[in-house]
């Protein structure tokens, strides 16, 4: 038995290669003085997010973080015996310094328990990378939290 993360690793995914291919596409000419060409240029000074690209990253690094903070073992006993699966939606109030305030349900996977699970890993995430474009504003993020059996 398995907990998969199939829907945010996929977002996590695209959206980490839009931001590659945007830093690597989007830079300016180099000057004749300047050696090295437009891609070092591009990797030199990254290209300004838009705020929709900015909450993106948030909320990859939210969904990575909490990736990292799972384990088998979050799984319920009680769930995987009534043979209960489903994915939670959890959204996240973060302050405008990356520290998480408040973790809630946005759409239930079905099943209570799973349901408490999903906040309970997700509370264990303290501190996010807040993108320059929303420092000193409080964000909401969301994470889907999956519970599968193989």
């Amino acid at each position: 038995m398995r907990v998969s993360f199939r829907s945010a690793m996929s977002l996590t995914t695209t959206a980490l290669v839009a931001l590659f291919a945007t830093a690597l596409h989007a830079g300016s000419p180099v000057g004749p003085g300047k050696p090295g060409g437009p891609r070092l240029a591009a990797l030199a000074q990254p290209p300004a997010l838009t705020e929709a690209q900015a909450l993106e990253a948030l909320e990859l690094d939210l969904s990575l973080k909490v990736g990292k903070k799972m384990s088998v073992a979050d799984y319920p006993t009680d769930a995987r015996v009534a043979r209960q699966t489903g994915t939670a939606m959890v959204e996240v109030q973060v302050g405008g310094d990356g520290t998480v305030h408040h973790v809630a349900l946005a759409r239930s996977s079905g099943h209570a328990l799973l349901d408490d699970r999903a906040l309970h890993v997700v509370r264990r995430v303290t501190k996010l990378y807040m993108p320059l474009q929303l420092r000193g504003r409080e964000q909401r993020a969301k994470v889907p939290i999956g519970f599968f059996l193989r």
